[in-house]
């Protein structure tokens, strides 16, 4: 697994992948064909090793992983020359004139799009020929469509395959390059959502060894001390589990607590581990906002206990102005310091939270998205299982080409990972002339062509 160079708590041993490769073998034995019952475990193993590795990853590195897997388990899918276009690998063996860029571009697609049509052409010639990019009736959909990874043209459409799909929008219309990654990463390995189910620790005990210790890698706010030490009571006993707040003075504390907890099967916790090296901070930054605020888990969990009490008092009379207030004045705006955020979080608070959304369920909470107007607690799950992993502009009152850039740059970057990921190690060790001129030639390519 090459994850680690995405982010050095990528580590995955050897070990806890055997454990799910025999997990995999023990699934459902049915009376099979032999090849039918190896594609069968082939598959399990692919979605058990998903699932597990993606649990372990941050948001933003999960379609890199998907994509990467897919291009190891599904290769047949992807010939070596499409995936060598896909990331930029194919622009060493191009030579590009800047004459001849321009040249035959068809008048529909912008000049801004001539580059990347030119490599496609110079790459995958065939593929090009069966475009017919020409002929700009049929084009003209998929052109103007808010969602052109669904709207090639009939003839096309059939012809293609999904990852020729993705090249075509890669050089056409990068504004749709991400949705189209998400939706052909999907499709290939057989995934409903690219998150993984939500899990307790409850759910999560099985898995452990008594061998191996269980690091807990939490966001800023976060605290599952109080759920950990719910498990510790209902499976061992508050008698049995101790805590350690990690500090100065404290090594000498936790080795005696683990050397008994080794001995009488007790369970351990040390708190604080980042005190014990170095720090290293995880920004996520919010996309509607004009700068970073930290909310975590732990503001909508006091937010959802506010309305938990509010409701169960009296539901029909919830008194929204109180809510909008505490919410806006302390839980979330007590970080805000910018007055364009305030209107913003006010706007929100007043749209979303009101009776006729969350009681009445006669206004959509967003295009398509309504809460259901019952207490069956089902009916809210299957409500949720349906959102998309990838919030949409409509769901916050935005423009829909809002998100263009934000999907030109986020498969910039996801293309930049995954070429991360290809690169062996070894190479790297000592210096080949040879192979650093393969890699650094695309970038003088494109270096000379912009100073032409």
């Amino acid at each position: 697994m090459d994850l680690g160079k995405l982010n050095n708590m990528y580590q995955f041993s050897a070990a806890s992948f055997m454990r799910l490769f025999e997990k995999a073998l023990c699934g459902p034995k049915e009376d099979e064909p032999s090849d039918l019952k190896t594609k069968g475990y082939q598959k399990r193993l692919q979605h058990i090793v998903y699932q597990y590795v993606s649990r372990s990853v941050f948001k933003a590195d999960r379609l890199s992983f998907a994509l990467h897997l897919v291009n190891k388990m599904h290769s047949q899918q992807i010939p070596e020359d499409e995936w060598n276009v896909f990331t930029g690998q194919a622009v060493s063996d191009v030579k590009i004139e800047s004459s001849k860029v321009n040249e035959n571009l068809p008048s529909w697609i912008d000049e801004e799009r001539a580059f990347d049509v030119f490599v496609l052409k110079s790459g995958l010639p065939n593929l090009y020929t069966e475009l017919m990019l020409e002929d700009k009736a049929s084009w003209s959909s998929f052109a103007r469509s808010g969602e052109c990874e669904n709207n090639f043209p009939v003839q096309l459409a059939r012809k293609l395959t999904p990852f020729q799909q993705v090249l075509v929008i890669q050089a056409l219309r990068p504004d749709r390059l991400y949705s189209a990654l998400v939706q052909f990463a999907l499709q290939t390995l057989g995934l409903h959502d690219l998150s993984p189910p939500a899990l307790s620790l409850k759910q999560l005990l099985p898995e452990t060894l008594s061998m191996e210790p269980v690091l807990l890698v939490i966001s800023p706010g976060a605290d599952p001390s109080e759920e950990l030490r719910a498990l510790a009571q209902l499976t061992v006993g508050d008698q049995h589990y101790f805590e350690v707040a990690m500090g100065q003075g404290q090594k000498t504390v936790a080795l005696d607590h683990l050397c008994a907890a080794a001995r009488q099967g007790d369970w351990l916790c040390l708190k604080n581990l980042h005190l014990m090296t170095c720090t290293r901070k995880e920004d996520i930054h919010s996309t509607r906002l004009a700068k970073f605020y930290e909310f975590s888990d732990a503001d909508i969990r006091a937010g959802s206990e506010i309305l938990q009490e509010l409701f169960q008092k009296d539901s029909s009379s919830v008194k929204w102005d109180f809510v909008h207030g505490l919410y806006e004045n302390a839980i979330y705006g007590g970080r805000v310091d910018n007055i364009y955020d305030i209107r913003v979080l006010s706007t929100y608070l007043k749209e979303f939270f009101s009776t006729s959304v969350i009681v009445e369920g006669k206004t959509p909470l967003g295009p398509g998205i309504s809460i259901p107007a019952t207490s069956n607690y089902q009916a809210h799950i299957n409500a949720i299982q349906q959102l998309s992993d990838t919030d949409k502009p409509a769901y916050f009152g935005l423009p829909a080409n809002v998100q263009r850039s934000w999907q030109r740059i986020t498969s910039r970057e996801v293309i930049n990972k995954l070429k991360a990921l290809m690169r062996s190690t070894e190479k790297f060790k000592k210096f080949n002339r040879e192979e650093w001129q393969a890699l650094l030639t695309p970038l003088l390519n494109l270096w000379k062509k912009l100073n032409q």
